[in-house]
């Protein structure tokens, strides 16, 4: 009886952390430990940027790319992909527009992603543009990783 009881109670606390825990209760396992947000270096042309993740709770994730250069430069672009954990790599699956400013040292987007599927590990990844004088530069970052609810 004791044992049956005792059974019952550890079966309950494990389902109740499976349902409480989202790394228990994910689809795939969770991105490695050293999975952080990356951003951008400075080179010749692009002296900064970075990207942000935010969940609106409603099965859409709200994204912001900014690109910066280091003086006004011909053109400079942010653009935004939404990217899914797949157990063991990040996949794209959705993108913006590019978000493009002309003679400017600075870029800024914002992206609304829908149909966001629950049980799964999410980021942005931004690819940083920048153009002058015939010489083209391209980077990216990567925004932390957020579980999806």
């Amino acid at each position: 009886m004791v044992k049956k009881l005792l059974v019952k109670l550890l079966a309950t606390f494990i389902f109740v952390g499976m349902v409480t825990n989202p790394a228990l209760a994910a689809k795939t396992p969770p991105p490695p430990d050293d999975d952080f947000s990356i951003g951008v270096q400075s080179l010749d042309l692009i002296s900064s940027g970075d990207c942000t993740i935010n969940d609106n709770g409603d099965r859409t994730i709200s994204s912001r790319g900014r690109s910066f250069t280091q003086y006004v430069v011909d053109s400079v672009g942010v653009k935004l992909f939404l990217q899914k954990w797949n157990g063991s790599s990040w996949t794209d699956i959705a993108s913006s527009v590019t978000f493009t400013e002309y003679n400017s040292d600075y870029a800024d987007g914002y992206y609304k992603f829908s149909d966001v599927q629950p049980g799964y590990y999410y980021r942005i990844k931004a690819q940083h543009s920048a153009e002058d004088g015939g010489t083209k530069e391209q980077t990216e970052s990567f925004s932390p990783y957020k579980y999806i609810n």
